[in-house]
């Protein structure tokens, strides 16, 4: 069993180069899945009719303030995955097997603009994935298994923190 993700293009306006999951912003009348199964193909031509959905995590905010609703699906069969090149640079893809190995996990504390958190990164033969993006497929990977509770309320309330945080420091008001 294997976890597909993407290398973004080093083209990309935000993000370039970042290891994360295919996706992008929501188009009008699609829903979350909807709009899941349609990055997933621009982006790296994933057959839709091979998508069969799980669920989704818990709602999360990157540190731009940027709202992802994480979808999960699985495919029967591994596909033949195609980067398009103006938005992915390639496609990584890591064994679920390594990835649960005790030493595929690391973290460590950081300090960016005087906020604290804890940077998490899995580690397999092919690659890294951390922040964000490694958090997601964390509470995926034990979501499946059934081992943890969802990170969504702690992830709501260190994005509130924050930008109340960095919204002070601006002399601007978050609304609620």
């Amino acid at each position: 069993m294997r976890v597909a993700m993407i290398r973004r293009a080093e083209s990309m306006r935000i993000h370039p180069g970042e290891v994360a999951f295919a996706g992008g912003l929501v188009d009008a009348g699609e829903s979350f899945a909807d709009a899941a199964v349609r990055e997933a193909y621009e982006e790296i031509d994933l057959d839709p009719a091979r998508i069969e959905f799980l669920g989704r995590l818990d709602d999360a905010w990157s540190g731009f303030g940027h709202h992802i609703a994480p979808v999960v699906a699985w495919l029967s069969d591994p596909p033949i995955l195609t980067p398009n090149p103006d938005e992915v640079a390639e496609v990584l893809t890591a064994s679920l097997s390594e990835l649960l190995r005790p030493e595929a996990r690391s973290a460590e504390d950081l300090t960016v603009a005087g906020l604290e958190y804890t940077n998490v990164t899995l580690r397999w033969s092919g690659g890294s994935i951390d922040r964000l993006y490694a958090d997601l497929l964390l509470e995926a990977i034990d979501w499946g298994l059934g081992e943890r509770p969802s990170a969504g309320r702690a992830r709501l309330e260190s994005m509130l923190e924050s930008h109340e945080i960095l919204s002070a420091a601006r002399g601007e008001r978050l609304g609620r």
